[in-house]
């Protein structure tokens, strides 16, 4: 997500429809019981030095629909690498729920060096039928603040695919047990598109810097996907918004946590916004979307924009349509729950408390509340028990809050 109204920026270098081919194999292909364990790794471990060489060695020469098992440690990379063919990648040994957010942790971690100069993600997966868990991706921001990386984000909206972690192409991929943190600028996790992803018991943390103009990060940023599962995710400080869709028909998202410190640097825009990118950027579709139980907590300090935002004219006009949004908590956003301009959503029961006030926001000073619907929105709310006094009616359009040129 970005301030400016324009398509999150894909390089044609690593995803175009004409350089890039994904692999499309049945999903039985991947209960083989082989595996390769990457020893090559170990000896990079925490010293600093380029592991990207070995590190693709051993993607290579995992056999299709294999395992590769990574050795715990912290290994850094300094150009990019990728998986291209159906497989699975997860840590060796791994034997906890999830990887800890932690500086010490049990996991395999790939960690962007210093001078890392990649185009959305230093790691990319570019196949389907691909398993992902136990893994920690580090995009090192603190030590990048002074890199070619940094000065590429610092220019422009559009270079902010330099500051991004990591990013999934295909259908049939799963996404576990991970930790998405740190990303530069951008995002943390990029899922470009595809269908039956299932993203699910990962951390999605500390990604970009709200007080840094054009250093801000999503979470996870999903483009146009389809048939996906995202659920039981714990988003935390994550800067420009924790998880945002631009499209995603018959998709379930439940059961994900977002918190912030009560911080302006690692605060949000929003912390879940269901929208498009214009321009048909995004199809803006979530027709038989399911989208419940979700809890945002922006902390006392009210350090989301919006909590829920269900919309997209604070930003651009985009066709957004479908879905159906229910039983989700928000306590402490400046704009607690939004539903801006779209067309044949439903909505019940969706529970707000600590927001409204007058906040800065991109168009000065303006107040928000706990509800709002705007003039233009089509909204089914039959068995909506929120009371309809509770909705205000006002607009949206060009007022992001939480502007970060206006820290309070």
């Amino acid at each position: 997500m970005k301030k400016s109204a324009h398509l999150p920026n894909i390089s044609t270098e690593t995803i175009g429809t004409s350089s890039t081919t994904v692999a499309q194999t049945p999903n039985s292909i991947l209960a083989t019981t082989s595996s390769v364990i990457c020893h090559e790794l170990s000896a990079f471990d925490s010293n600093g030095m380029d592991s990207s060489l070995p590190l693709q060695a051993c993607i290579d020469k995992t056999p299709v629909g294999e395992k590769l098992f990574l050795p715990k440690g912290k290994f850094t990379l300094v150009n990019d690498v990728k998986i291209q063919k159906p497989m699975t990648i997860t840590t060796q040994g791994a034997v906890m729920e999830k990887c800890s957010n932690l500086e010490n942790h049990d996991c395999a971690e790939l960690k962007a060096s210093a001078t890392t100069l990649t185009k959305i993600g230093f790691v990319k997966i570019l196949s389907s039928d691909v398993i992902f868990d136990h893994i920690v991706i580090n995009g090192n921001r603190q030590e990048r603040y002074q890199s070619p990386a940094a000065l590429k984000c610092s220019l422009s909206p559009d270079n902010n695919i330099y500051g991004e972690n990591i990013q999934f192409l295909g259908n049939n991929i799963k996404i576990t047990n991970s930790v998405f943190k740190n990303a530069l600028c951008g995002t943390g996790f990029f899922l470009v598109s595809g269908s039956n992803f299932e993203v699910r018991n990962n951390t999605i943390s500390s990604n970009g810097a709200h007080d840094k103009n054009l250093f801000w990060s999503d979470g996870l940023t999903a483009l146009e996907i389809s048939h996906s599962l995202i659920s039981d995710n714990l988003f935390s400080d994550n800067t420009d918004v924790d998880l945002i869709l631009g499209a995603c028909p018959d998709c379930i998202i439940k059961s994900n946590v977002v918190i912030h410190s009560n911080s302006f640097a690692s605060s949000s825009f929003a912390a879940i916004m269901i929208q498009a990118w214009p321009n048909g950027g995004t199809s803006g579709n979530y027709t038989g979307a399911e989208i419940f139980n979700n809890a945002v907590n922006c902390s006392s300090g009210q350090r989301c924009g919006f909590g829920i935002y269900l919309g997209s004219s604070a930003w651009y006009e985009a066709n957004i349509f479908g879905g159906n949004v229910h039983d989700n908590s928000v306590v402490g956003a400046q704009q607690g729950f939004a539903v801006d301009k779209v067309k044949n959503f439903s909505i019940a029961n969706n529970q707000v408390s600590g927001s409204q006030g007058t906040f800065q926001s991109s168009c000065g000073p303006k107040y928000f509340s706990a509800f709002v619907i705007t003039p233009g929105t089509i909204v089914d709310r039959t068995h909506d028990l929120i009371p309809s006094y509770n909705y205000l009616s006002f607009k949206l359009d060009g007022c992001i809050p939480n502007d970060s040129k206006f820290p309070y």
